[in-house]
């Protein structure tokens, strides 16, 4: 009741066409500008109508890895957030120059076959697809540090307008006995386990390291054969389980008995590598 009452009462700062359980917000008022920072807090994908209680003509949307922008518009503005993927909203009385950036559309390619993976610390080059997990695999169980993925495709001519490159999968978890507790928890698992680089034809595009996974390749493909390249890099946590437990004694008996080590032996490796399905997708215009 006194929710509704103050929603009649003063207009919401942020609201949705429906729940918005998931969404989470914060506002920043600017003397000349109204800044939001918008965050899909679920692992799964969120799509809703946004109203942002602005009094500001022109809208724009950032990206905070590429420093593009692009124009919105509303009163209602269409949000569509990957697992944990968060937006930035700015809001102004000056129009600002922005582009009209295409979004992810059909199939062009499907290369999630085919890859020779090295690991670099091991000298060690294997063939495999993905998604794969290189934690699962006794050879490589304990291995911490670089694994190249490289594989070659062919386009019979360069598609026109954007291509994006797209790492997919990474299925929410959604066991009843591992979302219980208390807290606050993130239980996801990302296409990229920990974070890649990406080079097309010797060219470096970008890092995929964070929600949606999702790179524009530019001018980098060329008509025939392409190169794509993929270096992945995991956590110590592997090479850290193959560690045997540490004996405090010498520690103890010259400081004395100030801490207790907890939980060593539950140290075990972490999934690494491409755990998603790669492909190339074409651009549509917004």
């Amino acid at each position: 009741m006194l929710g509704e009452a103050l929603n009649m009462a003063v207009a919401p700062d942020f609201k949705v066409d429906r729940d918005n359980e998931d969404l989470g917000f914060i506002r920043r008022k600017l003397p000349d500008a109204d800044i939001y920072f918008v965050a899909n807090t679920a692992n799964h994908p969120v799509s809703r109508q946004a109203t942002f209680a602005t009094t500001h003509k022109f809208g724009q949307r950032w990206d905070a890895d590429t420093g593009t922008a692009v124009s919105v518009s509303g009163p209602a503005i269409a949000l569509s957030l990957a697992p944990y993927e968060s937006a930035i909203f700015v809001f102004s009385d000056e129009p600002a120059r922005a582009m009209a950036l295409p979004q992810p559309g059909a199939q062009i390619a499907d290369l999630s076959t085919g890859w020779k993976v090295t690991f670099t610390g091991m000298r060690k080059t294997i063939s495999a697809d993905v998604p794969a997990d290189w934690a699962s695999d006794p050879a490589t169980r304990f291995y911490s540090g670089e694994a190249v993925y490289e594989r070659r495709f062919t386009l019979s001519k360069v598609p026109e307008g954007a291509v994006f490159l797209q790492a997919e999968g990474g299925l929410p978890v959604t066991r009843p006995e591992v979302l219980k507790g208390p807290g606050m928890r993130a239980w996801y698992d990302p296409p990229v386990r920990e974070a890649a680089i990406v080079f097309i034809n010797g060219h470096r595009v970008g890092s995929l390291w964070h929600p949606p996974y999702r790179l524009a390749l530019g001018g980098f493909l060329k008509q025939g054969q392409n190169q794509v390249v993929i270096k992945v890099y995991n956590t110590a946590m592997n090479a850290w389980a193959a560690l045997p437990l540490h004996d405090y004694k010498p520690l103890i008996a010259r400081y004395g008995d100030r801490f207790q080590m907890q939980d060593l032996d539950q140290v075990k490796p972490v999934p690494s590598g491409l755990l998603g399905t790669i492909h190339l997708l074409s651009g549509e215009a917004q």
